[in-house]
């Protein structure tokens, strides 16, 4: 009898927890878990370069931003420095040539004059003997001082001007010595500045351009210089080849450094500006990640790049190219990650564990 109960109780809880679990699968039947964004797929390399899927949800997540950017015409530049001179020792040597030019007109006059009384005593005294010989004498002793002086200060004047030579180089010292430029006035003034700028050996042109790009103090626009002469003197600070340059006085000052752009030669070139943002380094050269379609990146490696200021130009780029600008970082680690070195364009890890499953 025991016995007959005991089985009837096993037999009620066993029925009891198959209707449980009945009841259970009949809740949980229709229940679909949240779904997961699936990882970025490496799906098969186009041209050579790695496609990288990355769906919409991912991005956002991860600060992935795309912007098209304009392709532009840009002339290349080569970084130089230049540095505003004080005019001060420029205008002293002015003036003094202007004082040592109206002491040679003076010294001039008196040996006109001179010249011109000893002559006349020399003819009264050998045609009437009006006149004595020692006054003869003495009126030709005064005219030779007056000479003397007269050479004295054309040699002043002369060693002046080759000082203004030596020290500013031909143009300058033909403006300072012969005051006939009005560029010499525009920076004796200050409405201009004059700059010494030093362009890297392997950054000198055939000739010096005639103008060059700079950035004045803290404003944001650039200023036009335009090209005086060589220089003959150098900066200690940098070597290279140095020019005088002038340039509008607005936004620098005297002993102020400035960053010069250098055009190169061979015109203008098309191509665009990325910012810092948009480079990643990898094999020790700059690249940039582009959205070649919806979703899916592709890396570049930029051609013809040069450093502008805090900006990149690359030439390379089509029309309507679309640029990560942000989070390319984040699709270059995505991309050398392990899990997705396989090229079937499965999305996910490595599926060697998916038998254990089965």
């Amino acid at each position: 009898m025991a016995l007959i109960k005991s089985r009837k109780f096993v037999a009620i809880f066993t029925v009891s927890m198959l209707m449980a679990g009945g009841v259970f699968f009949a809740i949980f039947d229709g229940w679909t878990p949240r779904t997961i964004p699936p990882p970025p797929a490496r799906v098969p390399a186009q041209n050579g370069a790695a496609d990288i899927a990355l769906d919409p949800f991912i991005q956002a997540q991860n600060g992935i931003r795309v912007e098209m950017l304009p392709v532009v015409e840009y002339q290349p530049r080569r970084e130089a420095y230049g540095i505003v001179l004080d005019m001060q020792p420029l205008l002293e040597l002015r003036l003094r040539i202007i004082a040592a030019r109206e002491s040679l007109e003076r010294a001039r006059d008196h040996e006109s004059a001179s010249a011109q009384e000893y002559k006349r005593l020399v003819r009264l005294s050998g045609k009437d003997g009006s006149v004595s010989r020692k006054a003869v004498e003495e009126e030709k002793a005064v005219w030779k001082s007056d000479k003397a002086s007269r050479t004295g200060a054309r040699d002043t004047l002369d060693r002046l001007r080759e000082m203004a030579r030596i020290e500013w180089g031909s143009v300058l010292g033909e403006w300072v010595s012969y005051g006939k430029s009005g560029d010499l006035s525009a920076l004796m003034e200050g409405r201009e500045v004059l700059l010494l700028v030093t362009i890297l050996p392997e950054g000198v042109p055939g000739t010096p351009p005639t103008r060059i790009f700079v950035q004045a103090g803290d404003s944001r626009t650039e200023e036009v210089a335009r090209l005086v002469s060589d220089a003959p003197g150098t900066d200690t600070s940098v070597q290279g080849r140095t020019y005088f340059y002038r340039m509008p006085s607005k936004n620098a000052r005297i002993g102020m450094r400035l960053s010069v752009g250098i055009p190169s030669p061979g015109g203008a070139v098309r191509g665009v500006f990325l910012p810092d943002s948009a480079i990643i380094w990898y094999l020790g050269r700059p690249w940039t990640y582009m959205e070649v379609s919806s979703g899916h990146f592709q890396r570049k490696e930029l051609e013809g790049w040069i450093r502008v200021r805090k900006k990149w130009f690359s030439t390379g780029f089509g029309s309507r190219a679309k640029v990560v600008v942000e989070g390319a970082q984040l699709i270059l680690s995505r991309e050398l990650q392990p899990e997705f070195r396989g090229s079937s364009g499965r999305s996910g890890p490595s599926d060697e564990n998916d038998d254990d499953d089965d």
